[in-house]
């Protein structure tokens, strides 16, 4: 199991009761599973922008560079800023998630927050994990194996 901030966010947001997500997955559910399988690639391509977004704004000096999300998509514009939660230490991270989620989670919003934040222990208590053996891209094996599923196979 492989844990990404901003895939984590996405998929909060997608599978919240009260969150505004149309679009986030176009076409999920289409007859056609080719097209569905494009809307999850277009969702692909979201988390990723979320996630080079994050990784830019981390990794260089905030006194010398600004990154700046210029989008249509509301969605992302939502979530872009639970990547940049400032706290000092896991807890506050915690309370402040839950905050910013609660429109989307409303009661549940502290038990996500509990769980992400679990999560984010568990996956840095462990080292990373490691495809089967001779798979040298490991995220590309999974994501072959995801688009056999969707396409049927």
């Amino acid at each position: 199991f492989i844990i990404a901030g901003p895939a984590a966010l996405y998929s909060s947001m997608f599978f919240s009761p009260f969150a505004a997500k149309a679009g986030l997955f176009k076409q999920l559910r289409s007859p056609d599973r080719q097209r569905a399988l494009t809307g999850i690639r277009n969702a692909a391509w979201d988390v990723t922008y979320l996630s080079d977004l994050s990784r830019r704004a981390m990794t260089e000096p905030y006194e010398t560079k600004r990154f700046l999300l210029a989008t249509a998509d509301r969605a992302l514009a939502e979530i872009a800023p639970l990547l940049f939660i400032d706290a000092e230490d896991m807890a506050g991270f915690e309370t402040a998630l839950a905050a910013r989620v609660e429109p989307w989670w409303r009661g549940d919003a502290a038990a996500v927050a509990r769980f992400a934040t679990d999560a984010m222990a568990e996956a840095e208590s462990r080292p990373p994990p490691e495809g089967p053996e001779g798979v040298d891209d490991y995220v590309g094996y999974l994501m072959g194996l995801g688009e056999q599923k969707i396409l049927g196979g």
